[in-house]
């Protein structure tokens, strides 16, 4: 954050509302947000990446598994967690 800060942008951090803040970055003549960057948990992932979609945006997200057990599950189902 003290990099963005640097090159003259704005922070702002929130706790919850993925979805909602997501459609703020697109909404960019009311919301004056340019980029999102966070985590949250798949479902939220979903519904902000079809949202941002419907909206003319573009959402780029990656798996980020809690442990070993996580990884090994989306290994066996086909899943590249390092991809993008």
């Amino acid at each position: 954050m003290r990099q963005v800060r640097a090159a003259g942008a704005r922070v702002r951090v929130f706790g919850d509302g993925d979805v909602a803040n997501s459609v703020y970055a697109v909404l960019e003549e009311r919301a004056n947000v340019d980029v999102l960057a966070g985590i949250g948990g798949a479902p939220e992932g979903v519904i902000a990446a079809c949202a941002v979609r419907a909206l003319g945006g573009e959402m780029q997200g990656a798996s980020g598994p809690r442990d070993e057990a996580d990884e090994a599950i989306a290994a066996g189902e086909g899943h590249d967690i390092h991809k993008t």
